[in-house]
């Protein structure tokens, strides 16, 4: 059965796939965001791609693994590599999870209360919450 061709209007999304003959494929990510329909719409959801694609990281979007009913919210991000991230990455993702708590800030959104990185076993590898004001 053939796919059909990707109709991807969206720039940033249209970088992250990779078509391959008869159908399309994700690139090898690296990272994934849960997606959070409540808190993040597609532009949000594409700042925070772009942010860890700073940082040097091949992010994608994956399905909420929870639901959202607080109104302390978590990111949740999911390491994919068999090595855990080096002391470097885990700085680097700090600075990128700060940014993207300032993206929800300047947006006028609630921002995330904190992110966890989790590794491939669903365990938990770190938690980064903000700095106190």
């Amino acid at each position: 059965m053939r796919r059909p061709p990707c109709t991807c209007d969206e720039p940033s999304i249209r970088k992250r796939i990779r078509h391959l003959g008869n159908g399309y494929a994700a690139g090898m990510a690296e990272i994934l965001v849960e997606e959070n329909f409540v808190r993040i719409d597609g532009a949000d959801m594409n700042a925070l791609l772009n942010i860890l694609d700073a940082v040097g990281l091949e992010a994608e979007p994956t399905a909420p693994r929870d639901n959202d009913t607080g109104r302390r919210w978590q990111l949740s991000v999911h390491w994919l590599p068999t090595a855990p991230p080096s002391a470097e990455m885990v700085t680097g993702l700090s600075g990128a999870f700060a940014e993207i708590h300032a993206h929800f800030v300047r947006e006028g959104k609630l921002p995330p209360a904190r992110v966890v990185l989790y590794g491939r076993e669903t365990e938990a590898i770190h938690i980064f919450e903000p700095e106190a004001a």
